[in-house]
């Protein structure tokens, strides 16, 4: 499978495992950070790969047992 997600379909996988996933064109970066707390959090991520910033919420979710979680596993997995 490739990689073919837009924005707004990563953003709402993201949204799905309690996550923020947005693009700043200002700056040209996805920011990546838990939901209600912000760009400001010591927990948010920035790139300019919508690809990474998906991988990465991975390792930033807390319960690896949702359905949500096992979609973003599976779209993980088609960056291999």
């Amino acid at each position: 499978m490739s990689f073919n997600l837009n924005r707004k379909e990563a953003a709402a996988i993201a949204r799905g495992v309690g996550l923020t996933l947005r693009w700043n064109a200002e700056w040209g970066e996805y920011q990546l950070y838990p939901k209600g707390v912000g760009v400001e959090s010591p927990d948010a991520y920035f790139t300019n790969c919508l690809e990474d910033a998906l991988c990465t919420a991975r390792f930033m979710v807390e319960d690896k047992t949702t359905e949500a979680y096992v979609r973003l596993e599976a779209v993980c997995a088609e960056f291999s």
